[in-house]
């Protein structure tokens, strides 16, 4: 079964999916940054850059639950606003190089694109009954 999504995450997916059709893989100029995304969600920083504090705030529970899932890199969308691509880190999450993986990257966009992404309801409800389970006695 894949890892649940926290509600942070499900509230990145929901804005992701919504942008959909504003993302174009042909035109990096209309990707959201990581300070864009931030502001959008109106997150405060908590960390050393946009992408870090992303992170920790939906963006990397939305990249493990969309890998487990064997879901697109949904995540892929949120780009550097200097370079046009994700940070390092995205790239080696999937074990690629920013340098020699960019096609793999778009592809993914592409994918994420038509992807049928499931609703807000279902995300948040797998998150909540995962947090309710209890150990079972003994099993601790």
């Amino acid at each position: 079964m894949p890892l649940t999504l926290d509600t942070e995450g499900a509230n990145l997916l929901e804005y992701l999916v919504r942008i959909v059709p504003l993302v174009d893989p042909s035109n990096l100029n209309t990707f959201p940054t990581y300070s864009g995304v931030h502001a959008a969600l109106g997150l405060q920083m908590a960390g050393r850059t946009w992408g870090d504090s992303l992170d920790r705030q939906g963006m990397g529970s939305l990249a493990n639950w969309a890998k487990d899932a064997g879901y697109p890199s949904i995540t892929g969308f949120i780009v550097d606003g200097e370079r046009k691509q994700p940070a390092d880190g995205y790239f080696k999450f999937y074990g690629k190089d920013p340098d020699a993986d960019g096609a793999w990257w778009l592809s993914e966009v592409a994918k994420s694109k038509v992807f049928p992404w499931p609703q807000r309801a279902v995300a948040t409800k797998i998150a909540s009954h995962a947090s309710n389970k209890r150990p079972e006695p003994g099993k601790c």
